[in-house]
């Protein structure tokens, strides 16, 4: 009995005949007529469409030379051009949407992806594919019952008190009804249509063959893998028990993470293979930008939400609904404390599993993407089977930055497009430079084998994206997917091998006042989220008043920092290498006053014959730019070339005429001295004299890279600082290596290969191994907090085993400061005047008197600094980056504080 309300228990149960199908009712399977004919309506489609904009290039070509126009420029803006373009995809997005209803099924599917994609699909194609996100025409509810009776048993059909017979939505593979349970509880129905099985795997086929089509005509334009892996998995997608199975994991997931989010409820007794019954969520679509505003959605809150959902989904959980499209996300408008902005999360038929290395290596995959880590994104691609044709790490860690990094919010998205374009026809052009082949050749594809399961990845990725672009919002997807992921690689690590402390138990062996406050220092500091991994260490006259390794070594990796933890000091190496250049002086194999051509003939060439050995020590020598402007990594990494590079330098001025702070190349022209002074390496050198000072510590401190076989987990990681306000440090680690290289720079620095330069900006390439192992004591100097403790603690010594007195006194006389350059990034303090090799700082001491600290800092956090006045050598090394270092400035005040001394204006928010 049907009544306008709906349909009562009766009907739903004895009162239909279950035998028989009304004559509207579809058949279970579609013929082969209609197969054939739904083929031939999709290539005949696919042709069209294909042969128009093949047909509007020649167009736009002869509308080029009417307007005069060059063939090869970008003419975007101009209105003409313009205006031609938008016809054609009016026109085209006209008959694509209207034969993808006609067609339904995966169609639906395929239009629905294409509409996400505002980020990329030109607005016409927007404003009509839209429309698929919404409920398409019903099918007959007559089919509808009929499944239901072949689904349920007459006892289950009892189950249920009432369905509305009209649909609350119809989608690809199922139509969704409201309905009420004999207990009362509000659910909804989903029912299969009938018949889409068998079409939906034609459909796919036939996209198969479309895509084969196209990428003989369009080479770059190869999507057929994609279409490969999605035909394995969207069988599943058919049985409705495993999409029940799918929500029931997932929310649970949601529920551990403390996401807000919903996924309704599953009815278990009700779950079949082709009906799933589920709570009814009071909602509305999250495309209804007018809903939001209304209700009052914060929009920001809300995509949060939702990419953190699907972030824990792929990187915590491994099993993610792989079809987020905008139909398959409600807004709730049922929450008890009124949050506006939770979002209710349906359709977990088309749901990927990885397994547990595919997991880890996805997982490495982000985090080594957030923070730049060029081994670790080797290491995810080697785990996750995707094989590359070239050693290109720089390219491939641009590649994955540009297709995971924020969203470009609509109203700024055809600005980007442009630029993303033109940037896209510069590599293009570079590469095809790069390899020998001419305009029109096909580009060698980079990938030999591609991951099953990023064909999946990179579609979620893709939607959400396409999502927050279309709600006009701005979101940091790399940081929110690395952020879960770094969560698994944590848990990864066994649990023995994990800190189970904050402070290394060594920490328990001093007990001075001085101490006790560093102690309390260090936990605010974890408290405040402001620290990963660190150690300080504060000496006396050879007295240890305090000495603490605490946290871990890195953001994914939560095994302990240990006393003996190398940490990548940076220009703190600089100070170093200026003890073996003073060392020389004092044994009078080398004179301040002195030309370097008086030691190194070589030096002499481009007019450097008057660069004297003080020159070099004071950042004078005009050389602090001396860089081939397109090397590659390798070729800076490279000691015996660089030292050639900077025997064949140019100035950029007359020595002692500037000072400009030698970031790089401090260190070659030191070390190259050494090595021509003594006739050996500058590390055998500098080994031999330090030796004393460092007695037992001698495996804490290198300066010509690490061993090679140096144990990984005695390496701190790098990390940066990732808050708004350190706009300094954060943004280089985001973009340095990263950017597309001006109009100035064009050429073969468009690509990334040849921009090491740019590349050893960014500190977080210092986490490469092979950076690590190279000769660079400008910058990629190893040691623990307590090794350069005992180094500048030796040198306050009454009979210092490194530095005559005269000679120290020397060092610390002031000369000018650092000229203001742009150069904050890459000099902390950089309001401290140099002395000779050394940062200097003035303090304040009793009875008036001045006195000058010697020491030096490196980007990010860790610095020594030894006072001879006050007997007083503090190093601090750190692994959390900023350009602010509250690790360095908390720690450096509480030591200052306890000696008496105030922070000079050299040290204050540096």
């Amino acid at each position: 009995m049907i009544r306008a309300t709906g349909f009562t228990p009766t009907t739903l149960s004895g009162g239909w005949n279950q035998g028989k199908a009304s004559s509207a009712t579809t058949r279970a399977e579609p013929s082969f007529t209609e197969k054939f004919g739904r083929r031939l309506n999709v290539y005949w489609l696919a042709s069209r469409v294909f042969f128009d904009y093949k047909q509007a290039q020649r167009k736009e070509s002869r509308l080029k030379r009417k307007l005069g126009i060059a063939e090869d420029s970008d003419s975007d803006d101009d209105p003409s051009v313009t205006l031609l373009w938008s016809n054609i995809h009016e026109r085209n997005a006209a008959k694509l949407t209207k034969k993808i209803v006609n067609l339904e099924g995966f169609w639906i599917k395929v239009g629905q992806y294409l509409s996400s994609r505002s980020d990329v699909m030109p607005s016409e194609y927007i404003t009509r594919l839209t429309s698929l996100q919404d409920s398409m025409p019903p099918k007959a509810f007559e089919d509808v019952m009929l499944t239901l009776h072949e689904e349920f048993t007459e006892e289950e059909m009892l189950l249920l008190h009432y369905i509305d017979p009209l649909p609350l939505s119809t989608a690809s593979l199922a139509q969704v009804h409201r309905a009420t349970l004999k207990n009362g509880r509000q659910v909804v129905l989903k029912v299969q249509h009938r018949g889409v099985a068998s079409l939906m795997l034609q459909d796919m086929e036939n996209l198969k063959s479309i895509l084969n089509m196209v990428a003989k005509f369009e080479p770059d334009s190869d999507f057929t893998s994609i279409i490969q892996e999605y035909n394995k998995e969207v069988r599943k997608e058919l049985d409705f028990r495993t999409e029940a199975e799918n929500m029931n994991e997932v929310r649970k997931l949601l529920q551990e993470q403390n996401i807000r989010a919903i996924v309704p409820d599953v009815v278990p007794e009700l779950v079949k293979e082709r009906v799933l019954v589920m709570d009814f969520c009071e909602g509305f679509t999250i495309r209804d930008l007018d809903a939001l505003d209304s209700h009052g959605v914060d929009r920001e809150l809300l995509l949060k939400r939702v990419c953190d959902s699907w972030a824990a989904q792929m990187h915590v959980g491994g099993v993610f609904n792989a079809d987020p499209h905008p139909g398959n996300i409600l807004v709730s408008t049922s929450e008890i404390d009124g949050d506006a902005s939770v979002p209710v999360l349906l359709d977990f038929g088309l749901t990927k599993r990885l397994e547990t290395d595919a997991k880890l290596a996805f997982a490495k995959l982000m985090h080594a993407s957030d923070e730049t880590d060029v081994d670790a994104l080797l290491q995810s691609f080697e785990e996750m089977g995707l094989e590359m044709n070239r050693y290109d790490p720089f390219e491939d860690m641009s590649a994955m930055q540009r297709s995971f990094g924020s969203t470009i919010p609509q109203s700024k998205a055809k600005q980007m497009q442009k630029e993303n374009s033109e940037q896209y026809k510069e590599r293009m052009e570079a590469l095809r430079e790069d390899q020998g082949v001419q305009k029109g050749q096909k580009l060698r594809n980079p990938v030999d084998a591609w991951p099953a399961e990023l064909v999946f990845f990179g579609r979620v990725t893709n939607m959400l994206k396409g999502l927050c672009s279309r709600l006009d919002v701005a979101h940091p997807y790399l940081n929110t997917m690395a952020n879960a992921a770094r969560q698994t690689l944590r848990e990864a690590v066994p649990i023995d091998d994990r800190a189970d402390r904050l402070i290394h138990s060594s920490a328990d062996t001093i007990d001075t006042p001085l101490q006790r406050r560093l102690l309390d220092a260090v936990h605010q500091l974890q408290d405040q989220d402001e620290m990963v991994g660190l150690q300080v260490c504060v000496l006396s006259q050879g007295k240890e008043l305090a000495n603490i390794a605490g946290g871990v070594l890195g953001t994914a990796n939560p095994r302990p920092v240990t006393p003996s933890t190398l940490f990548c000091v940076f220009s703190v190496s600089k100070a170093l290498l200026s003890i073996g250049m003073l060392r020389l002086v004092q044994e009078k194999r080398i004179a301040l006053d002195n030309p370097v051509v008086h030691y190194w003939p070589a030096f002499a060439e481009n007019g450097k014959n008057e660069v004297t050995i003080r020159h070099v020590l004071t950042h004078q020598a005009g050389l602090a730019n001396a860089l081939p402007d397109d090397a590659s990594l390798d070729v800076l990494l490279d000691w015996e070339r660089m030292k050639g590079v900077i025997e064949k330098a140019i100035p950029d001025h007359k020595p002692g005429e500037r000072t400009m702070y030698h970031y790089l190349t401090y260190a070659w022209i030191c070390g190259g001295i050494i090595e021509q002074v003594t006739g050996a390496p500058y590390e055998e050198y500098l080994s031999n004299i330090l030796k004393v000072p460092l007695r037992n510590l001698d495996n804490n401190l290198f300066l010509a890279g690490i061993p090679k076989d140096a144990n990984p987990e005695a390496l701190a990681v790098l990390s940066m600082e990732r808050r708004q306000e350190s706009k300094g440090a954060a943004q280089t680690a985001d973009s340095s290596s990263n950017k597309a290289p001006g109009k100035a720079e064009e050429g073969k620095k468009v690509l990334q290969k040849y921009r090491g330069r740019e590349q050893l900006m960014n500190p977080s390439v210092f986490n490469m191994r092979r950076v690590r192992e190279a000769k660079l004591p400008s910058a990629n100097g190893h040691a623990s907090a307590a090794a350069l403790a005992a180094v500048f603690d030796s040198l306050l010594q009454a009979k210092s085993p490194l530095l005559e007195d005269t000679i120290l006194e020397a060092a610390r006389h002031h000369n000018m400061q650092v000229s203001p350059l742009d150069e904050a990034l890459l000099l902390d303090n950089s309001g401290a005047s140099f002395g000779l090799g050394f940062q200097l700082h003035e303090f304040d001491m009793e009875g008036g008197n001045k006195a000058t600290a010697f020491g030096h800092s490196g980007i990010g956090g860790s610095i020594v600094l030894s006072l001879p006045e006050a007997n007083l050598t503090v190093a601090i090394v750190t692994n959390r980056l900023s350009q602010n270092s509250k690790v360095r400035q908390t720690l450096l005040d509480i030591v200052l504080d306890d000696f008496g001394l105030e922070v000079p204006q050299s040290l204050q928010g540096s």
